[in-house]
């Protein structure tokens, strides 16, 4: 889930031929990474997709934290700490596998640019500065997603346990998406429902 462009150097391009880093993007369903560069603890990532829906009703899906974990990938709960007027402080706790996470992270919205910009409080991580951003592609005629962020996991991570986790992550929350706007905001995924059950 993921503004700055920290300038860490020396960075270790870890964009293969295979991760579609040089590829622009197209009207296809494909996840277009445009960036993933790493060095020593730091992973920055920008990558875009397409949803086949209005870039309202897409922006507000991605705006509306506290709804995360009825469809994001590896997102258990959402609680929304503070709401200000110009900005939310929100944790987020999830998992994947037998690895668990929580951050609380300020993030603000700008419904006029469709963006979501975050920036690390405290939490698993020793910082993450990043943002969504929705906007219609009239190319395609559909809403194109952006997502980037900057992370500094604490601890250095191998280049290809990095590129693969990142890959599957960001295709796994386009499809996601792609389906919570499809239906108007009432897919659920079947990790969610099964929690339910278990709470119940």
């Amino acid at each position: 889930m993921f503004l700055c462009w920290h300038a860490l150097a020396p960075w270790m391009s870890v964009c293969h031929a295979d991760d579609s880093c040089a590829a622009a993007p197209g009207c296809d369903e494909a996840v277009h990474f445009s960036r993933v560069m790493q060095a020593d603890t730091h992973t920055a990532l920008r990558a875009s997709f397409l949803v086949r829906g209005d870039a309202d009703e897409v922006y507000t899906a991605l705006r509306d934290a506290e709804k995360f974990p009825e469809f994001m990938p590896n997102t258990d709960e959402v609680t929304v700490l503070e709401h200000a007027e110009d900005h939310q402080i929100v944790s987020f706790k999830g998992s994947s596998g037998p690895f668990k996470s929580e951050v609380v992270l300020r993030r603000v919205a700008d419904e006029h640019s469709r963006r979501i910009a975050w920036s690390l409080v405290r939490g698993s991580l020793k910082s993450s500065d990043g943002f969504w951003s929705v906007e219609h592609d009239t190319v395609c005629g559909a809403s194109r997603v952006t997502y980037s962020n900057t992370v500094d996991a604490k601890l250095p991570l191998p280049g290809r346990l990095v590129r693969s986790f990142l890959r599957t992550s960001i295709e796994d929350t386009a499809v996601s998406l792609r389906r919570r706007v499809a239906s108007n905001g009432t897919w659920q995924s079947e990790e969610y429902r099964k929690r339910q059950k278990k709470s119940r």
